[in-house]
């Protein structure tokens, strides 16, 4: 009898600690998402100008100002902040310091496109729901 009541209870929690896992694995999913847009957008707030490199890379330039802030001299160009995506990875490498981190992984999507003369759109996409988990990001120049 506690055999039987055992294995019902082993098998009525397998459907339970699965559903567990796969709410983790959307949780971390959609954070990894959340992150790629945050810092985006913060390198994006301080940029002069932003370049298209390929279809899975891009390049920002700091203002002059900002710049100064991460030790760029008066006159001295700045290298930029290149992000690049290859297998599921989103890289941040900024130029001037030489400093390299991952942003995100498990990412499904990093597309960079121009529209326009002076547009540029960024598709992030986390791949859970291609309707509701991608993120366009829109630069255009001043």
């Amino acid at each position: 009898m506690l055999s039987l009541l055992a294995t019902m209870v082993a098998r009525a929690q397998r459907p339970f600690s699965e559903m567990i896992l796969e709410l983790q694995d959307r949780s971390k999913t959609i954070s990894e998402l959340h992150l790629a847009v945050d810092y985006l957008a913060r390198d994006f707030g301080g940029a002069a100008q932003v370049e298209r490199q390929s279809e899975t890379a891009l390049l920002v330039r700091r203002e002059t100002a900002v710049g100064r802030k991460f030790g760029l001299l008066a006159k001295e160009a700045d290298r930029g902040i290149q992000y690049s995506y290859k297998d599921g990875t989103l890289t941040r490498v900024d130029l001037h310091t030489g400093t390299a981190f991952v942003v995100a992984t498990g990412l499904t999507g990093f597309d960079v496109g121009r529209l326009r003369n002076q547009e540029i759109h960024i598709k992030i996409a986390d791949g859970i729901d291609p309707e509701r988990h991608e993120v366009t990001l829109v630069w255009r120049q001043r």
